[in-house]
Parts: structure tokens; sequence; C-alpha cells
């Protein structure tokens, strides 16, 4: 859900950021000119200890479980831990999934610490696919990310494929707005699509319901004309705007 977006940290390893606060930015400045694209991400309540390269868990057959693997967190000192998530793409119980003998566990840090979640990978489709574990400040995967650590795997073999049914027009509308100039398009673990649009992006919920508006702001920043978009595998949500004024 993009929900996640409002109360996760984000990451992506392409880019240098800078770390304002409560947001993220990576510009890229054009000499000359004071138009530049704009990655923002925004954090919301807090900031998260990062780590840009994900852990590989390789190869494995789709319907096959991977060897337990066991992925070390970093916790910030003066930490609280509240629920530890393994994630696909920000939903628990898909492609990762937790296994026994984690030595993470809940509860105050007032140092430095690290410690290991166990996680097994179980392909539920042949390609690339996207995960995290998080530790989450609050309960149930509530509160800000206080750790993250992005981790993947390639599901391989044979996929059966079914013949996809009628094509359906999606045309959400969003306080009385419709689409007018698509740009961009990308889906969550659990299926929400979201959509860029010169007025902003709109997430259309798996399976149904009321299309939601996204309007985040970073320093001030809003968006105004969001093109490309992607999903990290912690869930988090990813806008190129390429209609943002950077001061030279």
């Amino acid at each position: 859900m993009l929900s996640k977006l409002l109360r996760n940290t984000a990451r992506t390893p392409s880019f240098s950021f800078t770390h304002f606060s409560q947001t993220l930015l990576a510009t890229h400045r054009r000499r000359g000119g004071r138009m530049a694209m704009l990655m923002i991400a925004v954090l919301l309540p807090g900031a998260a200890c990062l780590s840009a390269a994900a852990q590989s868990f390789g190869s494995v057959p789709i319907g096959r479980i991977s060897p337990v693997t066991g992925v070390e967190m970093i916790i910030p000192a003066v930490s609280g831990i509240g629920s530890i998530g393994v994630l696909t793409q920000g939903s628990e119980n898909l492609d990762f999934v937790m296994a026994p003998g984690s030595t993470c566990k809940s509860g105050k840090y007032s140092k430095v610490s690290k410690c290991i979640v166990n996680v097994v990978f179980r392909p539920t489709a042949a390609g690339l696919r996207m995960g995290a574990v998080v530790l989450f400040s609050g309960p149930n995967n509530t509160g800000r990310q206080v750790a993250t650590k992005l981790i993947q795997g390639n599901g391989t073999g044979p996929q059966v494929a079914f013949t996809p049914s009628p094509a359906k027009w999606i045309a959400p509308t969003v306080d009385g707005l419709s689409l007018n100039d698509r740009e961009g398009l990308t889906m969550d673990g659990r299926g929400d699509l979201f959509i860029s649009d010169q007025l902003g992006v709109v997430e259309v919920p798996a399976g149904g319901g009321t299309p939601i508006a996204i309007v985040p702001t970073a320093s001030g920043l809003t968006l105004r004309n969001p093109s490309g978009l992607a999903v990290d595998g912690a869930g988090d949500l990813f806008i190129l705007d390429h209609g943002c004024p950077v001061k030279s």
C-alpha cells in the first residue's frame, strides 16, 4: 500500500542521497539551467538506518524453499523496536518469509547493536523478486522504519501463463478529477496499482476500492510533473518528477 510512503523511509542504489531531516532528495543538475530531475521520497515520521546494497538469495526454482539465510541488521542507538517485518515489495508472507532462530527482538536499545533475522526465499513467480527486512518502531509493522535491509532473489523454472481476460478500461477519478496525461505505471506486492499523471499520482487498490491521490511534499517542494514510478522491496514508492525547479 502507498500508505507506506507516508510512514516508511525509502532508498535507491543509483542516486547519491542528501538527507534533510524527514526527506531524501536526489537531484541531477543541468549546467547553466534551473530545471532538474528530482527524486522525492517522504520520510514520516523519522529516518532509518539504510543499506543500498540488496542481499541476494540467489536463484531458487518456483515452489521450492531456499536454505535459511541470516540477514544482519544494524540498530541505531537509543531506538525502540516494536515489530519485525519480512516483506515482498511491502507485503508479508509472499516470496520472503521469516524463519525461526532470529536474534533480533522487540525492545529498547541504548547503543548501536547488531542482530540477525533469519529468512527463507520461496519464489511465487519467475524472475527477480524484491523484498526487505524492516525493523519497525511500532507493533504489527507500524511506526517508522528503525532499520531496513533490502533483499532479493530470482525465481526460476517454467510458469503457466493463462490467456488474459478481455481488456478492462481503468479510469480512476479522485476528487472529481480524472487522469489527463498518464506517464508512469507500477505495482506493489499487494497488487495495488500506481499511475502517475501530470496532475499527480493515483493509487488504485487491488480488487477495487476508492482511488487515492498521492500528494507528497519534500523540503517545501510538491510534484510538478511526475513521470517514472518504482516500488522497492520494502514497499516504498519512488516518484521521478522532472518539473521541479532547482536553484543553481
